[in-house]
């Protein structure tokens, strides 16, 4: 009642000498406890002293967030105090209650921890999946799993495009094949993989056919045939109906005349670079010599 007018006091009030702010509705003037719409915001009085809820509170075993004035918060909040971000869920039927575990909002999927509700970010297992998926770290799109090729601190990753899973080892993409280690970072130059080498490009792509490699001074050839594809070969090898020679110990081309011991004889690996490495037949006119 206000002691000025007598009359009965409606909407909110704040009680100084019990340190809290109750709600009388306007219709009977009768103070309000629980859950209470008011001008399209939800509040929460308590049920037994109708002080109206600000901060966290857990409610019937759930954790709700209500600002300074009140008002039920929904959506993603930052936690300052416990260093954690949190989602309290919009759907109606589960209004403002924190989520826990794997939820997909608006179209993206999160996690958050199943204890206290911090999204995660980063790398994460999920044992039950049995796969690691990545969640976004940068601030426009943090937390949101991630798909395709990822950069993350200067490497490279590939997230199945579908279940977000981090590929590990050979993997086909759109037709090309890539290699991914055991911590998911994609290959790129030479890599040695189950004892063959193998060569990738800037973009990850394996490399098949011949590649120069000019830090090493060498020709290679990196096969094509499926069950060996881009795996660098060795010694005689018969490439689309011509015969190369490939050291044994480095893999690269030999040009020139070469001894094969095995057959007793010595051959001529052209050196010519539109011909390279191609063995040659019959009469050759070598360095102004006719063989």
């Amino acid at each position: 009642v206000d002691n000025n007018t007598g009359k009965n006091l409606t909407g909110f009030q704040e009680i100084k000498y019990q340190n809290k702010v109750v709600y009388y509705a306007p219709s009977n003037a009768q103070m309000q406890y629980g859950w209470q719409d008011i001008n399209d915001n939800r509040y929460y009085f308590d049920t037994y002293d109708g002080a109206m809820t600000t901060g966290q509170k857990n409610i019937n075993g759930n954790w709700y967030m209500f600002d300074a004035q009140g008002v039920l918060q929904t959506g993603f909040q930052r936690i300052e105090s416990q260093n954690k971000t949190v989602y309290y869920s919009e759907d109606k039927d589960k209004l403002g209650q924190m989520q826990y575990g794997q939820k997909n909002i608006k179209g993206n999927w999160y996690n958050f921890d199943t204890y206290d509700g911090a999204m995660k970010t980063g790398f994460v297992t999920i044992p039950s999946q049995n796969k690691t998926v990545y969640y976004s770290e940068d601030k426009a799109k943090l937390g949101q799993m991630q798909y395709g090729k990822t950069k993350v601190n200067g490497k490279t990753y590939y997230f199945d495009t579908y279940d977000g899973a981090m590929k590990k080892g050979l993997t086909n993409i759109n037709g090309n094949y890539y290699y991914f280690d055991n911590s998911g970072v994609m290959a790129t130059n030479q890599k040695n993989i189950n004892g063959n080498w193998y060569m990738f490009n800037d973009q990850g792509i394996m490399q098949t056919g011949f590649v120069h490699i000019p830090s090493q001074g060498k020709t290679v050839y990196y096969s094509k045939d499926k069950d060996k594809l881009g795996q660098m070969l060795y010694g005689q090898k018969n490439i689309n109906g011509r015969w190369y020679n490939f050291d044994t110990y480095d893999g690269s081309m030999k040009t020139g005349f070469v001894y094969i011991p095995s057959q007793n004889k010595t051959v001529y690996y052209d050196e010519n670079q539109s011909t390279l490495g191609q063995m040659k037949y019959g009469f050759q006119n070598i360095n102004d010599k006719t063989y």
